[in-house]
């Protein structure tokens, strides 16, 4: 009975409660019926379904609620809502340049659900508002035509034009095949996961198109293009995979004060703890931002033509591999790349890039905080233009005390960049090892129209480090590393093929009588440990799924971990990374263990076509969580124990 009560206390603290209200579905056809259904659904104590009636929508429609029910906006329905055709283009919510064209809102921080899919939001005005419960980076007000405040929001297959759209959560926010044209977009959130969006022909009067908040952001294959602000990302982990930053210009002018650190050409990364840039096309972005003052008159700077990556601690680092930089530009500074973090880089083509002062390629400022210090391995860093460094440039002296100026070494091996005083500058100087190639012409396949794969006879193929620190296992198009014996240089790998798919493994389900509670494992040594030595406390039962491990895991996955929570007598298990740091952050030792990672699954987000959900229950008649993929099983658990309760689908795996 203790360990049932702790863990209540405990399931509590978590927010791991779920209350439930029965769901109403509403199907309109006019702008005054959606209207009247979002004014019910604020106030009926329900789960709500809104289905929209295929056609356009002018008005300015607003949701504003006390409560903490969940809220779905479904467009693209035939008449009668018998049957959805998932198109945006077919859903039209205009705001005719009033006000918001739609507003959705929960006040008093309360935990509820938004989910918009399948509709156009077009012609909003801006306006300032100074309700709400998250504090924005330069600028607490600014709203527009699409705003949503809430805990968790999915925004699926919709579209977005000539709007300002501000999305809040307190907790996760996800936005999947959603197209954003001329729309500035703020995100803020504990955790972002976009994937395959487009944000394109941005050109409004704030600085940037994309400006994300969050602890944890996931970027993956998402398109820039056309966009004349930069887009910033700003979090403690941040992963930017596959994704395309195409004529993207910074063209900000107006009054000095503003850091140099928005200044980028297409990104600025503003990086807390560790951020992974990893297979992106960075291609023709311009950072070109002019400052007036009467005193001083009129000056163009720029810092970083495609990327600027920002610390906003001393320790952060980031991970720059298999990247395609080309073809930038910037009015001062770092031509591709400026970054003043620790930063490696690996297997990056960063070619044709220019800086009207120093670093072409790439502008790299090292300091104290950046140990251990960078490195720099199987680049192409090439035919890039500036006054000084016009390859590479690196700031690695300080001269905070001119008695005793500190310099810091950097590694740079087994690169292809101009080594003459032309195209390398160190502050200090630093000893070329000789496994670098001095300024070859890698003999790219067709630069001149974005085609940096290698050609047969490039002499960049085959002369890597095999051992280089962080080699990734595939190149820039997943084609596998190391093909032919020796890595080559640069993003692409010449001669190879894609890697085989990642094969799932199966999960052992084990029950402790003792403790009352289940275990789960991927790892077959634990496994068989158990049933050799430890069947005094744990029974095998069956393979209750097939997941990923840790070495061999697809893309779209994300981390399950795992806890021994000794105080409780229970194995935990959870995808969500909000709820794992609060566990560590709120928990002492003696309470808990973080093990790590368990397995990979699929979050909702990226689930493929045959993957089932794996539902999680709070067993209060034992004490324990329980994970399943049976249906029957967690109907029947809820429908004969009042204290069994379901909790939601934790993630998704594969049945074999």
């Amino acid at each position: 009975m203790q360990k049932a009560f702790s863990l209540m206390i405990f399931v509590f603290a978590l927010f791991l409660i779920v209350s439930y209200a029965y769901a109403a579905d509403f199907c309109v056809s006019t702008a005054t019926e959606f209207q009247s259904a979002l004014d019910v659904a604020e106030g009926n104590g329900e789960d709500d379904v809104i289905q929209i009636v295929q056609g356009t929508y002018e008005g300015n429609f607003v949701y504003s609620s006390y409560a903490a029910n969940s809220l779905k906006i479904k467009g693209g329905y035939d008449s009668g809502c018998a049957a959805q055709t998932l198109d945006p283009a077919n859903t039209i919510l205009d705001g005719g340049e009033i006000d918001n064209v739609l507003a959705l809102v929960v006040y008093d921080e309360l935990a509820a659900d938004f989910s918009v899919e399948g509709l156009t939001v077009q012609n909003g005005g801006i306006y300032i508002r100074t309700a709400g419960d998250l504090v924005y980076s330069n600028n607490n007000q600014l709203s527009g035509s699409f705003e949503v405040k809430n805990r968790n929001i999915n925004l699926n297959n919709s579209s977005f034009s000539n709007s300002a759209c501000n999305i809040t959560a307190h907790e996760n926010i996800s936005e999947i095949c959603n197209i954003f044209d001329d729309s500035s977009v703020i995100i803020a959130a504990s955790n972002s996961y976009l994937y395959d969006n487009i944000f394109q022909n941005y050109d409004g009067i704030i600085m940037y198109s994309l400006n994300i908040l969050s602890n944890s952001v996931y970027f993956l294959k998402n398109i820039f293009r056309n966009n004349k602000h930069i887009s910033i990302i700003t979090g403690d982990k941040l992963v930017l995979k596959s994704n395309e930053f195409l004529n993207n210009t910074n063209t900000y002018s107006g009054p000095g004060g503003i850091s140099y650190k928005f200044m980028a050409g297409a990104l600025l990364v503003q990086c807390n703890i560790s951020c992974i840039v990893d297979s992106n096309i960075f291609l023709g972005n311009i950072s070109k931002c002019t400052f007036c003052s009467n005193a001083s008159g009129c000056i163009t700077v720029g810092f970083g033509g495609a990327l600027n990556i920002y610390g906003q601690s001393e320790t952060a680092y980031a991970i720059l591999k298999n990247n395609v930089i080309s073809s930038n530009k910037s009015f001062a500074f770092g031509g591709g790349i400026y970054s003043n973090v620790k930063t490696n880089l690996i297997n990056n083509t960063i070619s044709n890039n220019i800086a009207t002062h120093s670093g072409g390629g790439i502008y790299l400022i090292i300091r104290t905080e950046n140990y251990p210090y960078p490195e720099i391995y199987n680049n192409i860093i090439q035919n890039n233009v500036a006054e000084q460094g016009a390859d590479i440039y690196i700031n690695n002296i300080d001269n905070t005390d001119p008695y005793f100026p500190v310099i810091y070494p950097v590694e740079i091996f087994y690169n292809d960049f101009d080594q003459s005083a032309e195209g390398f500058y160190a502050e200090s100087p630093i000893d070329i090892d000789p496994s670098n190639l001095d300024n070859v012409d890698p003999l790219f396949v067709d630069p001149e129209n974005g085609d940096y794969r290698l050609s047969a006879d490039s002499p960049c193929i085959n002369v890597g480090d095999n051992n280089a620190p962080g080699l990734p296992k595939t190149d820039i198009v997943g084609n596998a590393r190391v093909f032919d014996g020796i890595v080559d240089l640069g993003a692409y790998e010449y001669g190879s093929s894609p890697v085989a798919k990642s094969t799932p493994k199966p999960v052992y389900q084990f029950y402790s009588p003792g403790l009352q509670a289940h275990f789960w494992t991927i790892d077959e040594a634990e496994a068989n440990n158990l049933k050799k030595n430890g069947t005094a406390y744990w029974t095998y039962e069956f393979i209750a799924w097939y997941a990923y491990d840790e070495d061999d895991y697809p893309e779209g996955s994300k981390p399950v971990y795992r806890f021994w929570l000794q105080g409780l007598g229970e194995h935990f298990y959870t995808m969500d990374e909000a709820e794992k740091d609060y566990i560590i952050a709120n928990y002492p030792a003696s309470f808990q263990t973080f093990e790590g990672i368990a397995y990979y699954a699929y979050p909702k987000e990226t689930k493929p076509a045959d993957s089932i959900p794996v539902y999680r229950l709070w067993l209060g008649f034992l004490g324990s969580h329980h994970f399943t993929i049976n249906a029957g099983e967690k109907d029947s658990l809820v429908a004969n124990y009042p204290t069994a309760r379901y909790e939601g689908i934790a993630w998704y795996v594969l049945k074999e």
